[in-house]
């Protein structure tokens, strides 16, 4: 969407020319586009508000569900990048860019069952959709959450009863986070 402009240009360079010889009608396009290009410039503000703008005005380009998911999953709002994510998923269940994230997204909440599940599902996708460094890397971050499953069910235990805490725990984040959200 940052690009947009570019195809625009010959058509300003044709538009330019013909009203050449008009300036009053030259000048009064001009003014049109650069108050537009105003308005517009919110969407640039913060990189979340251009995805929301992305979203809003191209529905359906995926990469866009994707990159504010990961997003408001790596500034803290898990629950809002889950929603989008999931809404991504939904337009293009093959989409394994919304996985790849949602992958991230339940590893983040320690549900280690759920973020194997969405790894493999963005590797089987991406072997189709993408390069074969994406789909590397996806088989990198499975070895890893793999390991840490393995460290978390070994290391991890309630202080007071000296039991082991359950690697899925996080179903009971989620929960939490939402009723956060719902009480505000």
């Amino acid at each position: 969407e940052r690009y947009m402009y570019l195809p625009s240009i010959g058509w300003y360079l044709i538009l330019g020319s013909a009203l050449a010889p008009y300036p009053i009608a030259l000048w009064t396009v001009v003014a049109l586009y650069a108050l537009r290009s105003h308005f517009y410039i919110p969407a640039y503000e913060k990189i979340e508000s251009l995805y929301e703008d992305g979203i809003r005005n191209h529905p359906e380009c995926l990469a866009n569900y994707a990159n504010l998911g990961e997003r408001y999953i790596h500034t803290g709002r898990l629950i809002e990048g889950r929603d989008v994510l999931q809404q991504g998923i939904e337009l293009d269940p093959e989409n394994f860019l919304c996985y790849t994230n949602m992958a991230a997204f339940w590893i983040q909440v320690r549900d280690i069952k759920k973020g194997l599940y969405y790894t493999q599902k963005s590797i089987e996708l991406g072997k189709q959709k993408s390069s074969w460094f994406i789909v590397q890397a996806m088989r990198n971050q499975q070895k890893e959450v793999r390991k840490f499953q393995s460290r978390y069910n070994r290391e991890v235990y309630f202080p007071d009863v000296g039991k082991k805490e359950e690697p899925s725990v996080g179903s009971q984040v989620v929960k939490e986070a939402e009723h956060a959200l719902a009480v505000g």
